[in-house]
């Protein structure tokens, strides 16, 4: 829980008060000891497998309260700065400053839960100063957004600075296509019920089955043509052919964004 962050400030080992300071838990053995780095302040020295796995029991919480901690300050940004500049509210009808204001809080309200909401409001004021100080910069886009608001909470919540990764994602936009081809090719034949754009999509379709082209991928035309010949009792033969460009396997632009994840620095 957010509220809960800070309760492993120390453990109490041997009638002594250990101060906890993150770092990875580590286990030396020898034939009759092992030692837990749980603090950058000084190490907890165990006598026994027992012991070991007894103060591992205590500290274990401690660091996955940490990393949850992270995650939800990163799914916590990414859900408001939707909310802020991507829904409804972020519209010119509803663009006051009272409105923009009670809606903030609204939603800050749902993100967090009502769990997060005690000790005496202070959870749920620092956030709206934190989000209200963050989304004020004019012009602000999606992703600066979100690093902003996970920073700021990521310091003040969390006690723990994290690195935002970079990635290629969809949402980031398409670069350019990594490959591309011109297909061509004459339907022969056909009785009448066809159509010159039929055999285009046809020969795309083809041409995309036999090099397992998925979804993503973009279809353009380029030249047809079309011949006819008459038959008996009036009926009608068509020739249609076809020139398209077929584009495949995108490469999306790359971005440093919380939508990638982030790694959390010891």
């Amino acid at each position: 829980m957010m509220n809960q962050r800070y309760k492993c400030k120390s453990l109490v080992w041997a009638g002594a008060s250990v101060p906890i300071v993150y770092s990875q838990i580590e286990e030396e053995q020898s034939d009759n000891y092992g030692i837990i780095r749980i603090s950058l302040l000084g190490d907890v020295v165990v006598r026994n497998k027992i012991e070991f796995f007894a103060l591992l029991s205590i500290v274990l919480p401690c660091f996955t309260a940490e990393a949850s901690c992270l995650e939800d300050a990163r799914n916590f940004s990414i859900a408001m700065c939707d909310k802020i500049l991507k829904s409804e509210f972020a519209s010119s009808d509803n663009n006051s400053a009272y409105l923009r204001e009670k809606n903030i809080n609204q939603s800050i309200k749902e993100l967090l839960g009502e769990k997060y909401l005690s000790d005496d409001g202070k959870v749920f004021s620092n956030y709206q100063s934190i989000v209200k100080f963050e989304v004020s910069t004019p012009d602000i886009d999606i992703s600066s957004c979100r690093q902003r608001i996970f920073s700021r909470i990521s310091d003040f919540q969390c006690k723990k600075k994290a690195v935002i990764s970079t990635c290629a994602r969809p949402e980031f936009g398409l670069n350019r296509w990594d490959r591309e081809e011109v297909v061509s090719g004459n339907s022969g034949w056909r009785g009448g019920g066809h159509s010159q754009s039929e055999w285009c999509n046809d020969l795309a379709a083809q041409f995309m089955r036999q090099h397992g082209i998925g979804t993503e991928h973009v279809v353009s035309q380029l030249t047809t043509g079309e011949n006819r010949r008459k038959k008996t009792f009036g009926h009608v033969d068509y020739s249609y052919s076809c020139s398209v460009k077929i584009k495949w396997d995108p490469i999306y632009n790359t971005k440093t964004d919380l939508l990638c994840g982030f790694s959390a620095i010891e």
